[in-house]
């Protein structure tokens, strides 16, 4: 939900609504977190890797997935737990 606050020189702040589903929860999760679609592009760069099976390609992306996934994961992780 988009708020418009003209009281405050019109700022806008985007609040996600609680519905309570897990999967609309994990979904307004993922599309905020910068660092979880990171770790995901890393995911797809792993799973590239085999796809590609010959080449200097097919060794790099592997190795670049494996460092955005865990700087993704870990970034969030303590991002996480500094809110909590």
């Amino acid at each position: 939900m988009l708020i418009i606050d003209c009281a405050n020189f019109c700022t806008m702040e985007y609040t996600s609504e609680n519905t309570g589903s897990s999967i609309s929860s994990a979904r307004a999760r993922f599309a905020d977190s910068v660092m979880l679609k990171m770790a995901i592009l890393g995911l797809v760069f792993i799973s590239a890797g085999p796809i590609l099976q010959d080449g200097v390609w097919a060794a790099i992306l592997p190795i670049w997935g494996a460092a955005l996934f865990t700087i993704g994961i870990v970034v969030y992780t303590l991002v996480w737990l500094t809110y909590k």
